[in-house]
């Protein structure tokens, strides 16, 4: 494998975000649930000693996570796991950017 440096004339522009406006950002996007990648596994969490979902440290991977107060930034608009009856949409998805991928910034804010 082979990696190209790009030349400094190459390089894009420096965004410059003020710390509040980032906070607020966030808060736009982030949500109190997220479903994780299918491969965490389906585990029923009865403590098993030889489950294949269970950490070394005694955790487990878990399908989904709900917290209190919006902490995550979904990477997908949509999953569903049939076999549990769970789906989530995203907010950003359906509330943010219902109709295309690109919004201005009077449409966001």
């Amino acid at each position: 494998l082979q990696s190209e440096v790009a030349p400094p004339e190459a390089e894009a522009d420096t965004i410059k975000t003020d710390p509040k406006e980032a906070v607020k950002l966030f808060g736009r996007l982030a949500e109190k649930y997220i479903m994780l990648d299918a491969s965490a596994g389906m585990c029923c969490y009865s403590a098993c000693s030889d489950c294949e979902y269970r950490e070394p440290g005694g955790g487990y991977r878990m399908a989904d996570q709900s917290s209190a107060r919006p902490k995550w930034i979904p990477c997908y608009d949509q999953r569903v796991f049939e076999s549990q009856g769970k789906e989530h949409t995203t907010k950003w998805s359906s509330e943010i950017f219902p109709d295309a991928p690109v919004v201005t910034k009077g449409e966001f804010v």
